[in-house]
């Protein structure tokens, strides 16, 4: 708390994301992690669910990535110039995505994502996308609309964008549907068609409750998107070379546009990609669609996303097989402890990545997480801290490679305790 205190002074809020200042009870401070624990600067250690939320896949400190970034440190740190380290990442990245004919380099979510609407901007002549509820594409005041609102924002909206905060600019380009509502969808297209560059969305809605797309809506997505002459995007900053090597399109057998990635790909170190298909990536090839970056593609980054993709590729079946089977087995495990003594909940998601909701039913889309009982999910986040587990403040849980049987037993103790 005192180094919080002292962080406030002189750093906004005290943390250097607005996600967490939700930490309870107040945001804790690290020192060093290894494997799936995370040590704090008071000498707690923690079973970490959290894994920065998403980027660590392979563990905190995962020796494959240290040795990758210090071999690359007694080189040089960046370049703004070309590099090998950027073809061989590149080439793997073709290799593994479905949509991947090219790719390129950014360093956050966010720009990744703005990267790929201007894309979807110039090769369709459109100045419009459709995005759903509850989705989340970056900070950006273009694609920060209709996030986490409350039902009263939702009810006097009427249908309109919702800014998240002050000071976003004008946002008449987004059109906003609800997940899994195809009906939605076909009206917003015939609607707005020839306005519509894009359609972007998470293949699941891992940002707001891990909802899984309906039994083929994102067959549905593709299928209208090519009717209307509109881009498909996937947005895999968290479902990339997480649900399987090659992410939601090969864990749905439906392969988009466009995909953008970040998290996971660096293994821990800052990096996001956009591949695509190469009629619209030779758009950037060409110059015709501007991407810049001073730090896009440096050698820092792209030693970690090497060796991250390297180990991930070396046994993939054998790998995400046992993330699905771990992710499983603790969700399971989480609903017969918390259903043992009586409180309504609900897990959702995919292997590696789920959430767990105190409530009745599934959500099919964000409204239905609204019924959600978030101070019981906090007070119960609470009580598994002093048990040594870390969960993050929105109920979303992630399992990395180095998770084992017998942390998942450690874990599923501590939860009995937790909810006794």
């Amino acid at each position: 708390m005192a180094r919080h205190a002292r962080s406030a002074r002189t750093l906004a809020g005290g943390v250097s994301s607005a996600v967490r200042r939700s930490a309870r009870p107040y945001p804790l401070f690290f020192t060093s992690g290894a494997g799936p624990r995370v040590d704090d600067v008071d000498g707690n250690s923690y079973i970490d669910y959290g894994l920065a939320w998403g980027p660590l896949i392979l563990g905190h400190s995962h020796p494959a990535i240290t040795s990758a970034l210090h071999r690359q440190l007694d080189r040089e740190l960046t370049f703004g110039a070309q590099h090998d380290l950027e073809y061989a990442v590149s080439e793997l990245l073709v290799g593994i995505v479905p949509c991947g004919d090219l790719v390129t380099f950014a360093s956050s979510g966010t720009e990744i994502v703005q990267v790929a609407l201007r894309l979807a901007r110039a090769v369709t002549g459109r100045s419009r996308f459709l995005k759903f509820e509850g989705h989340y594409h970056g900070w950006d005041d273009s694609v920060l609309v209709s996030y986490h609102p409350s039902a009263a924002e939702i009810g006097a909206a009427e249908g309109a964008p919702i800014p998240v905060a002050a000071g976003q600019r004008r946002h008449d380009s987004v059109i906003v549907a609800e997940w899994n509502d195809r009906t939605a969808v076909e009206r917003a297209i015939a609607t707005h068609g020839s306005e519509i560059s894009a359609i972007i969305c998470e293949p699941i809605l891992c940002n707001s409750g891990c909802i899984p797309p309906d039994p083929g809506f994102l067959e549905f997505l593709r299928e209208i998107t090519l009717q209307a002459g509109a881009l498909l995007i996937f947005d895999e900053v968290i479902t990339g070379f997480r649900l399987k090597l090659d992410g939601a399109q090969g864990f749905y057998d439906v392969t988009p546009d466009l995909a953008t990635y970040a998290k996971a790909i660096g293994g821990g170190v800052a990096l996001s990609a956009l591949a695509g298909r190469r009629d619209f990536m030779h758009w950037i090839a060409n110059g015709r669609v501007v991407h810049a970056g001073t730090l896009n593609g440096n050698p820092l980054a792209l030693a970690g996303a090497k060796a991250t993709l390297e180990h991930l590729s070396k046994d993939a079946a054998a790998i995400y097989t046992n993330l699905h089977r771990l992710g499983d087995r603790l969700r399971e495990g989480l609903e017969q402890a918390l259903s043992a003594h009586g409180y309504p909940v609900v897990t959702s998601g995919a292997g590696p990545v789920f959430q767990v909701s105190f409530m009745d039913c599934p959500a099919r889309c964000y409204r239905d997480l609204l019924r959600a009982d978030t101070p019981l999910y906090n007070d119960f986040a609470m009580a598994l801290l002093d048990e040594g587990v870390l969960v993050l403040p929105d109920g979303r849980w992630y399992v990395s490679t180095v998770h084992t049987d017998e942390v998942i037993d450690e874990t599923l103790a501590a939860i009995h305790r937790a909810v006794a």
